[in-house]
């Protein structure tokens, strides 16, 4: 087992030069202007929500199955509720897969977030990160063995690769990401448009670390996708997800114009208190969570920014990206 030592050693977060970030990265802004667009077109009834049963599906908590919650807000008619039980936040009438993929398959989404991964102002803050954890999986957890969940345009498994973890693996839905990642690693070695919950089926060789950049978010049966992870990560093995953190510091500036509230993307948001129920119900144990992002650009214009201010905000865990590292038991 790895001492917590070193993971504090890795708990400091990744640090550019962000203030300009969409003025020098327009495919970003693009990108969520788009997201908006695919939300808003949802037809919403007298009381401002999307409810027509073809479309969506009324559930329970996403972590723990608890029926009672409180609402926080509503969004291009989707409404964000918080778990009475675990704290776990979630899109309470949630489209069904099959809709949200017909949406998607028009409007070029997948197009414009493969041209976004591969811009360079985005790169610097991305590229510092995925190295940072390599160094992590491949220096002191002995990580040979890799899947990446959501590879887009392969830009973790590229550095992988440099790095010299060669047995890796990308799976993602999106054939441009095919297209750009069988170049990096064998075609063999990507799974297309194979759901989480259909992987165990592949009898595929166990992994020493499966990692999700930004993937745990968009899961609508989290729970049940955990435990078919499980089932091909080697005994003591690792998964990782990186995700945004709705009790950020920029949450509480921005409210529900912050730029990761967008509720046929990310359609759940994980307390301290629903991570450890989703693992220990999955098979896993929380190693550790660390803190990435503490201020993002939209902040700048409403804070006077400082040493103090970043360090208050990392104390308090209110960084806008958490990053999990769940053990398997």
């Amino acid at each position: 087992m790895m001492s917590k030592k070193i993971y504090k050693k890795f708990d400091k977060p990744v640090f550019v030069n962000n203030r300009n970030f969409q003025k020098d990265a327009p495919l970003t802004q693009d990108l969520l202007k788009l997201q908006d667009q695919i939300a808003s077109k949802f037809p919403v009834n007298k009381k401002n929500l999307v409810n027509k049963s073809s479309l969506i599906n009324k559930v329970k908590c996403l972590a723990c199955n608890a029926s009672k919650s409180e609402q926080l807000f509503v969004k291009h008619g989707f409404k964000y509720v918080e778990c009475s039980n675990c704290g776990h936040v979630y899109v309470e009438n949630l489209l069904k897969e099959d809709v949200l993929l017909r949406y998607y398959s028009e409007s070029h989404m997948e197009e414009l977030n493969n041209q976004v991964q591969k811009d360079k102002k985005r790169s610097l803050y991305w590229d510092k990160l995925y190295l940072k954890y390599i160094d992590l999986f491949n220096n002191y957890l002995g990580v040979r063995r890799v899947l990446d969940i959501g590879t887009g345009a392969g830009n973790f498994l590229k550095l992988c690769k440099r790095k010299k973890i060669d047995d890796i693996y990308g799976l993602d839905f999106s054939a441009k990401s095919k297209e750009d990642v069988n170049k990096i690693i064998p075609k063999e070695n990507y799974i297309f448009r194979v759901p989480i919950k259909e992987l165990p089926k592949l009898k595929i060789k166990p992994f020493d670390m499966i990692t999700m950049w930004g993937v745990l978010e968009h899961l609508s049966n989290p729970l049940r996708d955990f435990r078919a992870l499980n089932k091909i990560i080697k005994r003591k093995g690792y998964c990782f997800a990186l995700f945004p953190n709705l009790k950020s510091k920029a949450y509480e500036m921005m409210g529900v114009t912050t730029p990761t509230i967008s509720p046929t993307e990310h359609i759940s948001f994980f307390s301290m208190k629903s991570l450890a129920v989703l693992a220990k119900k999955s098979g896993f144990k929380i190693e550790y969570v660390f803190n990435e992002l503490p201020v993002i650009d939209l902040m700048y214009p409403h804070c006077t920014y400082s040493k103090e201010f970043v360090d208050e905000i990392i104390k308090s865990k209110k960084t806008y990206y958490w990053a999990c590292l769940f053990r398997k038991l």
